[in-house]
């Protein structure tokens, strides 16, 4: 369970590919007095705190093949918070968790 967030793009264009933060990091916009206009970005926190609490999502089918659509075209946004379902991918560093996702599913505002 996470936040869709920690870039200024968290969810890839032509991609299957999005990042979810943690629900413990607070993204910019719920920090009083801040006037962030990308708050999905976390620009508030450490690029170390970014590292260490951020997963990359690619969404696959029945397969485990990535699919060709954008998880935008499924209703996802940045700052969405949702729930993954899927297996820990083999990860290009011991820096990045890569999650394939086989369910993808958004929790409903104050769910």
């Amino acid at each position: 369970r996470g936040r869709i967030g920690g870039r200024k793009a968290p969810i890839g264009d032509d991609s299957p590919v999005f990042t979810v933060m943690d629900l413990a990091v607070p993204h910019c916009g719920e920090i009083p007095g801040d006037s962030c206009g990308t708050p999905w970005d976390y620009c508030c926190e450490t690029p170390e705190s970014l590292v260490a609490n951020a997963a990359t999502v690619r969404i696959v089918d029945s397969s485990g093949a990535a699919i060709t659509e954008n998880p935008t075209a499924h209703g996802l946004a940045a700052l969405d918070e949702v729930i993954v379902v899927g297996t820990v991918a083999p990860r290009p560093d011991g820096k990045v968790l890569v999650v394939d996702a086989s369910g993808v599913y958004r929790v409903p505002v104050g769910g």
